[in-house]
């Protein structure tokens, strides 16, 4: 709640954002990093432009609230397919640290991290390693399998494959390269 408030204030004032960021860069940051540093900040700015609406920050709040509760009553339905049980409160804390847990380096599909986050927690209440790990397995199967399916055919049908992704990565690179030659 308090990064949400965050947030919200950040949005709603851009140019005290700014001075802000230019202060804490100024000071912190080796001179090298100062300009990436700011521009990230210039990227957060821009993405966060949308709280400004009240409609728009409405808008997102609900599709918030529709996708998390959404997520945790997937978690709470497998939960049910396992004799061990539990609380809706383990739930939605499987649910936090489970997607904290994808920010951390960690292989494609987010394979271990996820796992061992959720198995963790599970433990934590009480539930055997060995069936709190089988949960987490299950889980990340009912969440994961079907958007990459879904995505697979979607390429499929494009006509798009591996290679397609080489090139778009050679030219997101070139362009970068050419934007840091103009900056230079």
């Amino acid at each position: 709640v308090a990064a949400l408030l965050a947030f919200f204030a950040l949005a709603l004032r851009p140019n005290f954002t700014r001075r802000l960021v230019n202060a804490v860069v100024g000071r912190l940051a080796p001179a090298a990093l100062r300009p990436r540093l700011i521009g990230l900040a210039e990227e957060l700015l821009a993405g966060l432009e949308a709280l400004r609406s009240a409609r728009d920050l409405a808008l997102t709040f609900l599709a918030s609230i529709l996708s998390w509760t959404v997520e945790a009553s997937t978690y709470w339905i497998v939960l049910h397919a396992f004799p061990f049980g539990g609380s809706f409160f383990v739930v939605l804390l499987m649910v936090g640290l489970g997607n904290l847990a994808t920010i951390l380096p960690t292989t494609p599909g987010y394979v271990g991290t996820f796992h061992g986050i959720v198995a963790l927690v599970l433990c934590a209440f009480g539930v055997i390693s060995a069936d709190a790990a089988a949960y987490a397995v299950v889980m990340h199967a009912v969440i994961w399998a079907p958007v990459t399916l879904f995505g697979a055919l979607l390429l499929l049908r494009r006509g798009l494959g591996w290679r397609d992704f080489a090139r778009a990565q050679r030219a997101v690179s070139a362009a970068v390269d050419s934007d840091d030659e103009s900056e230079a």
